[in-house]
């Protein structure tokens, strides 16, 4: 695997409340500061019109919309097996904050799989 490429995969469902500040969250990584590292993010939005529309996609960010309702389990194989450029993948959900070194330091970390604990109202 490359060091330096990642997708990161997000599905989203109702989620037009929350989804532009996970989708900032996602830009605002330290580790895309690093003009040699190329990414990608993939948004799979499952039958929700109003989440699409809210949308504002920028740099490197696809939006991929699903007809039916197949859930995040189905939209996340798709995209990963479908739309992917490169192999380490992120699979993250569109109503959480990614803190800005999680690429970073997930690259530092050198592992095959890593597994995340999460904090609510930053506790």
């Amino acid at each position: 695997m490359r060091k330096n490429e990642v997708s990161i995969i997000i599905p989203a469902w109702k989620a037009d409340e929350w989804i532009n500040d996970c989708l900032q969250s996602v830009y605002d990584q330290t580790w895309f500061q690093d003009k040699n590292n190329k990414w990608e993010i993939l948004l799979g939005i499952d039958d929700c019109e109003k989440t699409r529309d809210s949308v504002i996609p920028r740099k490197n960010t696809k939006v991929i919309y699903f007809q039916n309702n197949y859930g995040p389990y189905i939209v996340r194989n798709t995209l990963s097996y479908n739309f992917t450029k490169y192999d380490n993948l992120i699979f993250f959900d569109s109503d959480d904050l990614m803190h800005p070194d999680l690429i970073k330091d997930c690259f530092d970390i050198n592992r095959d799989l890593i597994l995340f604990e999460y904090l609510l109202d930053g506790k």
